[in-house]
């Protein structure tokens, strides 16, 4: 698992966009999971914009309902992954996020975003 972090605009999403068309590229079914369908909107417009080809992004509520065919999805690619915790369980605080660092590669490391 990768996991990418750093403060905001700083290419997460760009890296993530990137990451998700190669692996598309080598036949994975990749789709990029996101907080709602306009910011899927903006990450498929700024894929465009970037000249990237990916699937159209699903929304957190998609994976949650099942509202996708998981049949052929080989990848998911979370974007901003501590706006979906809370939709998991919306009336409940999530107080603490353990991850386990030995199971996270790293995908790629500048100056802005650190993995």
């Amino acid at each position: 698992m990768n996991v990418l972090s750093g403060d905001r605009q700083t290419g997460k999403t760009t890296t993530c966009i990137r990451r998700a068309q190669e692996l598309g590229e080598n036949g994975e079914c990749v789709y990029i999971v996101t907080v709602s369908q306009q910011r899927a909107e903006y990450i498929f417009s700024l894929a465009r914009k970037i000249g990237a080809d990916i699937r159209y992004p699903l929304t957190y509520y998609e994976i949650i309902s099942g509202k996708y065919s998981a049949n052929n999805v080989d990848v998911f690619i979370f974007d901003d992954l501590l706006d979906f915790l809370p939709a998991l369980c919306p009336s409940v605080t999530i107080d603490t996020v353990i991850i386990n660092t030995p199971s996270i590669d790293q995908l790629e490391r500048n100056s802005n975003v650190s993995v």
